[in-house]
C-alpha cells in the first residue's frame, strides 16, 4: 500500500511538475493504482511461494525478479499503453487524467521492482533469523512457535543459509523438475490449493468447458445488444453532494415547479452593431430566441432601448424601428443615463457615444424536466439561431460545458477504444511473440468491454466522463488479468490442456487475489455522498474487475485448452541447440547475470552462449558437476536438463 501511496505522490508531483493541470477527477486514480498495484505484489509474493525451499536467499530473490519481473514488467507496459491511448480524446480533462495515469503506473512499476523487493528481502531474513513480524527486533525462544502472521513452515525456509549477505557454497542437489513438482504439489494456503488443484479441473474437464463457453458467448451476444442501447447523459447533480443546500433547492423545483429553469446569456461584441444590417440581425436574433418553444423569456437592454428612442426620438428612426447608423451609440448613452435604461449599465461593457465593447442580455428556459439528449438539441438550435454574418452573437450557458463534452463523447470513447486494445494487441504481439495468442488476448478484452457495457445499460447507467475514462481503463485492468495467463500458458510445456492447468496453478490464486483487493479498494465507495462515487465509480470498476477475472481466469483458460498456440519457436531452437552443445563456458557469467539481468537479457545472454559450439568448459571449482537451479536456467527452458563439466545430461 505504501508503494502505491508513494507511486501517486510521485505521479502527480511529477505531472505537476511539468504543468499537467490537476483535477477532483484525478483523485480517483488512487484507487485504481493501489489495485494495480497489489496486483502486482501479489505476483511477486506468490512466485515466491512458489520456489524451491533449499534455494539461498540472494537466489531466491533473483528467481523472484526473473519470474514475476517479466510478468509484472508485460502487464504495465500494456497498462501504460492503455492510459496512454487516452490522449486521442478530445477532452482536455481526460487527456489529464491519462497522464497522471501512467505515470502512476510508471512509478508503481519502478517501486514494485525495488523499494517492495528491497522490503521482501528484509522480510526473508527476519524470517531465517526466527525474528517475529511485529517485535523484529528481537529472537524468538522457540523457533517452531507460530507468532503473529509467522507461520511454523516459514522457520525451515532457506535452510542451506548460514550467512545471509554472501551466496552460500552449498551445492543445489535438486533438479528443476524437482523444485516445480514440489512448488506445484505444496501451495500455501487454502486458496493456493483450491486454484493449483480443483479448480483447474473441474473448469478444463469437458462440462466445465462447455458451461463456461456457453456462458461467455451468452453474456457477449445480449451484451452487444445491450451495448448499442447505452446514450450519453449527465446531470449536475451528481457532482453536488447529498446534503448540498443546492441539490435540495434543485429537488423542490423538479418536484413542485415542473422542473429547473436553465439561465442562458446572448452575448455579442460591439463591432457592427450599429449598423442597419447589424441592427436588423440582433433584433431578428432576439425576437427568435424570445419566440422560441421552450424559452420562457428573455430580459435584455435591447428591447427596452427601442421603445425608449421610438418615444423620444421616433422621428429620427429608420425603418420602423431602426435608429441611424451615427445615433446608434449616442442614444445609447443617453438611454444607460435615464433612469429606464440604467439598469442595463452592467450588460453595456465600454459603452461611450461612439462604441460599445460588448452587450450582454439574459434569458430562461422554461421549467421543464429534459433529458441530456434533449438539451443537447435545445443548445444546438439555439446556437443556431445566434448564428450571423454581421455581428458576432454567441449563447451561452455553465451546463454547455458539459453537453459540448457529452457531444462528442461517443465518438471519442469509441476512438479510445480501439485504440488502447490496438495498442495492447502489438504490444502483446510484440512482447509474447504469438500472433494467435495476441489476437486471443484482444477478443477477451473486447468481450470484457462489450459486458462492462452491457452492464451499464441494465443498471441505468450512461456515457459520461467518468465512465468513458474507466471504460479505457478497463483496456489495462482486463489484459492484466488475461496477460497474466497468457504469459504462464506460453511458458509451460505439454498438451494445450495441461499448459492451461499450469498456467492457472501458478498464477491464478495471484491473479483472483489481486482483482479482489482492487474491488476491496471501492469497497466503501457506496458510503460516499457523491454519486459520482457512490454509483459511477464503485459500479465501473466491480464491473471491470467481475468480467475482466471471469474472462482472465475462465474464459481464457478454456480457450487456450482448446485452440491455444504450441510453444513458441524459440524455446523449441533453443532445446535443441541444448542437445547439440557439447561444452559450456563460464557458468558462473550465467549465475552472475541472473541475478542482475530481466527475463528477456538472460534469455539473449544464454541462447548466444550455446550457440558457441566449439567453447571449452572451465567449470569454478566451488560449482563441481554442479546442476543449474531453477533461479536461473529453468526460466530460460523448463525443461530439466543438467549442465555438467561433461555436457549435458
Amino acid at each position: 500500500v505504501f508503494c502505491v501511496l508513494f507511486a501517486s505522490a510521485s505521479a502527480f508531483g511529477v505531472g505537476s511538475l511539468f504543468g499537467v493541470p490537476y483535477s477532483p477527477i484525478v483523485g480517483f486514480l488512487v484507487f485504481l493504482l493501489l489495485g494495480l498495484g497489489l496486483d502486482d505484489a501479489f505476483i511477486i509474493v506468490r512466485t515466491g511461494q512458489l520456489l524451491d525451499t533449499d534455494l539461498t536467499l540472494e537466489e531466491h530473490m533473483s528467481a523472484i525478479l526473473l519470474r514475476a519481473g517479466s510478468s509484472i514488467t508485460l502487464t504495465s507496459l500494456t497498462d501504460i499503453i492503455a492510459f496512454l491511448s487516452g490522449l486521442t480524446n478530445s477532452l482536455p480533462v481526460i487527456q489529464h487524467l491519462c497522464i497522471y495515469g501512467s505515470l502512476g503506473v510508471l512509478f508503481d512499476w519502478l517501486l514494485q521492482i525495488t523499494l517492495f523487493m528491497v522490503m521482501y528481502y528484509f522480510s526473508k531474513q527476519r524470517q531465517i533469523k526466527n525474528k517475529p513480524d511485529c517485535c523484529c527486533c528481537f529472537v524468538l525462544a522457540n523457533p517452531e512457535a507460530p507468532c503473529c502472521s509467522c507461520r511454523e513452515a516459514e522457520t525451515t525456509m532457506f535452510p542451506n543459509e548460514k550467512n545471509i549477505l554472501p551466496v552460500t557454497q552449498q551445492p543445489n542437489t535438486s533438479s528443476p523438475q524437482e523444485i516445480l513438482e514440489r512448488s506445484r504439489t505444496q501451495p500455501s494456503s487454502p486458496l493456493q490449493t483450491f486454484m493449483s488443484t480443483t479448480y483447474p479441473r473441474l473448469l478444463l474437464s469437458p462440462i466445465g468447458k462447455v458451461v463456461t463457453l456457453t456462458v461467455a458467448i451468452g453474456l457477449f451476444s445480449v451484451g452487444l445488444w445491450s451495448a448499442s442501447q447505452v446514450e450519453a447523459g449527465y446531470k449536475k447533480e451528481w457532482f453536488v453532494p447529498d446534503s448540498s443546500a443546492i441539490l435540495q433547492t434543485w429537488d423542490l423545483e423538479e418536484r413542485f415547479f415542473d422542473g429547473q429553469t436553465q439561465y442562458f446569456g446572448i452575448y455579442s461584441s460591439g463591432e457592427n452593431l450599429n449598423t442597419l444590417e447589424g441592427q436588423m440581425a440582433y433584433q431578428d436574433t432576439i425576437t427568435k430566441i424570445s419566440a422560441h418553444n421552450k424559452v420562457a423569456q428573455c430580459s435584455g437592454w435591447y428591447n427596452e432601448y427601442v421603445k425608449f428612442y421610438m418615444k423620444e426620438h421616433k422621428g429620427e428612426v429608420i425603418q420602423a424601428t431602426l435608429a441611424p447608423e451615427d445615433k446608434f451609440f449616442p442614444w445609447l448613452s443617453e438611454f444607460v443615463s435615464k433612469e429606464e435604461g440604467n439598469r442595463f449599465s452592467k450588460s453595456l461593457r465600454g459603452l461611450t457615444n461612439s462604441s460599445v465593447d460588448g452587450t450582454f442580455t439574459q434569458c430562461w428556459s422554461r421549467p421543464v424536466s429534459w433529458s441530456s439528449q434533449q438539451d443537447i438539441v435545445f443548445m444546438d438550435e439555439l446556437r443556431d439561431i445566434v448564428r450571423n454574418d454581421v455581428v458576432q452573437i454567441r449563447a451561452y450557458t455553465y451546463l454547455w460545458n458539459f453537453l459540448d463534452g457529452l457531444k462528442v463523447m461517443e465518438e471519442n470513447m469509441l476512438i479510445s477504444l480501439t485504440l488502447a486494445a490496438v495498442m495492447v494487441f502489438v504490444t502483446a504481439l510484440f512482447l509474447l511473440g504469438s500472433a494467435k495468442l495476441a489476437i486471443i488476448v484482444f477478443c477477451m478484452v473486447a468481450m470484457v468491454d462489450v459486458n462492462i457495457l452491457a452492464a451499464y445499460y441494465y443498471s441505468g447507467m450512461s456515457y459520461e466522463f467518468l465512465t468513458s475514462v474507466i471504460l479505457v481503463l478497463s483496456v489495462g485492468f482486463s489484459v492484466d488479468y488475461s496477460m497474466h495467463i497468457a504469459h504462464n500458458f506460453q511458458q509451460a510445456e505439454g498438451n494445450r490442456t495441461e499448459r492451461a492447468k499450469h498456467a492457472l496453478s501458478n498464477i491464478g490464486s495471484s491473479i483472483l487475489c489481486g482483482g479482489v483487493t482492487t474491488w476491496l479498494a471501492v469497497a466503501l465507495l457506496p458510503f460516499s455522498g457523491s454519486y459520482l462515487f457512490r454509483v459511477v465509480l464503485f459500479l465501473s470498476i466491480s464491473y471491470t474487475v467481475l468480467f475482466g477475472l471471469f474472462h482472465g481466469i475462465c474464459v481464457l483458460p478454456v480457450v487456450l485448452s482448446l485452440v491455444g498456440p504450441g510453444p513458441s519457436c524459440a524455446d523449441d531452437q533453443l532445446r535443441q541447440q541444448i542437445h547439440k552443445t557439447r561444452s559450456v563456458s563460464s557458468l558462473e557469467d550465467v549465475i552472475s547475470m541472473s541475478r542482475r539481468e530481466s527475463l528477456m537479457s538472460i534469455t539473449s545472454s544464454v541462447m548466444t552462449l550455446f550457440n558457441m559450439e566449439d567453447r571449452e568448459v572451465t567449470m569454478m571449482e566451488s560449482y563441481p558437476a554442479t546442476p543449474i537451479s531453477a533461479s536461473t536456467f529453468d526460466l530460460v527452458s523448463a525443461d530439466p536438463y543438467m549442465i555438467t563439466g561433461d555436457g549435458v545430461q
